[in-house]
């Protein structure tokens, strides 16, 4: 229905199920304002969970997306980002992952396939700078604990950040992103402070190598771009800042009370550009 608040503007848009089947709103229906348009969840005959764009108009109203039975299907995280909308489907099958839609059925689709979590778990996506952070389980994974990813919105621009575990997003201030996470003293609040005035690449893309890892205190870049880099920064997989240097050749030694474990390097070219690739750290 829609309505312009008048008895005589107030009319049918589209039977959502033909004949006598019944249309159910989930026990959260969601309903996105797309610009002058609507995104909505419904489910159609007490068992298919399905989201369906609507311009008002009964031609303009069709399904997007058909996902399978609501009781082990769901939808989290709406959010608008660089014109489209994103959201995180929680599935049985491998339909679970970060999902993105222009309003159309072609440009409805998964775009990074991750593993996210059940329902008992929150399931947030916060966009700062020219990035959204999300949570979620690599595919695979055997455990129910969720790490912290950033992703650009495509599968490439995706990397973990943070083996925060059952993080629950609190909101983006500035450059940095508050949320709460579990550890061995329990549920704490913690900040995540990242470069993210960019998207994020893998350092392999611009062709410099990152050697020896693992590595026992040292390491070193080669390639021909080496000398476009001005600024590098190695954080811990709880995202906090353990290391940087505004200009560091190619050659850095990392702090020696720094524990034994993965660290994310992150390097800054001078056009902004972000690169990014892990190393293991072992000390005798």
């Amino acid at each position: 229905m829609k309505s312009d608040g008048t008895e005589s503007g107030t009319q049918l848009v589209k039977d959502i199920t033909d004949g006598s089947g019944s249309t159910y709103w989930v026990s959260n229906p969601v309903f996105i304002p797309y610009g002058d348009n609507l995104i909505f969840t419904t489910t159609v005959n007490t068992n298919t969970l399905e989201i369906w764009f609507s311009d008002g108009t009964e031609d303009g109203t069709y399904v997007l997306l058909e996902l399978g039975a609501f009781l082990t299907n769901e939808i989290y995280g709406w959010t608008e980002y660089k014109g489209k909308i994103y959201f995180q489907v929680v599935a049985p099958n491998s339909n679970s992952g970060l999902w993105v839609t222009d309003g159309t059925k072609d440009g409805t689709q998964k775009v990074v396939d991750v593993k996210t979590v059940p329902a008992v778990i929150h399931q947030d996506i916060v966009t700062i700078g020219e990035n959204m952070l999300m949570s979620a389980i690599s595919s695979g994974a055997g455990d129910a604990f969720t790490s912290v990813y950033i992703t650009d919105g495509t599968d490439a621009g995706t990397m973990k950040i943070s083996d925060a575990d059952d993080a629950i997003f609190f909101g983006a201030v500035g450059d940095k992103m508050y949320y709460s996470a579990q550890d061995d003293s329990g549920r704490e609040l913690w900040v995540l402070q990242f470069e993210l005035t960019s998207a994020i690449r893998e350092l392999s893309s611009a062709e410099i190598t990152m050697f020896p890892n693992p590595t026992t205190g040292q390491i070193q870049f080669k390639g021909h771009d080496v000398v476009g880099f001005e600024h590098v920064a190695i954080y811990d997989m709880l995202g906090r800042l353990v290391y940087q240097s505004k200009y560091f050749g190619d050659t850095i030694e990392l702090p020696s009370g720094l524990a034994n474990g993965t660290y994310a390097v992150v390097l800054r070219a001078e056009s902004g550009e972000l690169y990014q690739q892990e190393v293991v750290l072992i000390r005798n």
